[in-house]
């Protein structure tokens, strides 16, 4: 199970489209909040992910195949995104993604 996190923007913001950020090899979520709520702040919705076996996820292992099934499985459920942003090994996911 991966724990998917949704940030929609602030009160008052125009609706600038959902961004995808995925967070790096051996983090979480919470470390990437200073992105997210910069995005918030310009009035995107922002969904990221823990990676399996990471921050709230299950699992205890993360390889490239199931850290790119868990960002496609959230594209299904929260995409489109008009970006998908990611520091370091979730910036190779990204770029796998899309």
């Amino acid at each position: 199970c991966v724990m998917v996190h949704e940030f929609r923007p602030e009160p008052g913001r125009a609706a600038a489209g959902t961004v995808l950020v995925v967070h790096g090899w051996r983090s979480r979520t919470e470390y990437m909040r200073a992105l997210i709520e910069g995005y918030r702040a310009a009035g995107h919705r922002v969904v990221s992910l823990d990676l399996p076996g990471h921050g709230q996820s299950q699992g205890r292992r993360l390889n490239m195949v199931n850290a790119v099934d868990a960002v496609r499985v959230a594209g299904e459920w929260f995409g489109p995104f008009v970006a998908a942003v990611g520091h370091s090994f979730g910036g190779v996911v990204t770029s796998a993604f899309g």
